[in-house]
């Protein structure tokens, strides 16, 4: 029977240390067997505005609130959801330029 990683609630086989693959390339590269990434890990990425966000943050981040420098989803709560295409109509469809 294999050993199992010393993690809690990790059932992988000991590679090295009493640890698994992962925690044990984990405490290589931290020092730690905690998880790293931040809870939202991938999610920003696969958002439709986190292109925008980021062209923002490159070209305007001179211009722009420190809430949306740091956080991406208060960039999020506070811009409104672009529109379908042809759901954009002017005021006054009326008024006609010369």
């Amino acid at each position: 029977m294999a050993v199992r990683c010393s993690i809690v609630n990790c059932i992988a086989p000991v590679v090295a240390r009493g640890l698994c693959s992962t925690h044990y390339k984990r405490y290589q590269r931290h020092n730690s067997t905690d998880q790293t990434r931040p809870a939202d890990w991938g999610q920003r990425e696969k958002h439709p505005f986190y292109k925008h966000w980021c062209g923002i943050l490159r070209f305007h981040r001179k211009n722009i609130c420190d809430e949306w420098l740091s956080d991406f989803w208060q960039f999020v709560k506070d811009v409104p959801e672009k529109p379908d295409r042809g759901q954009a109509q002017r005021a006054d469809s009326t008024e006609i330029m010369e």
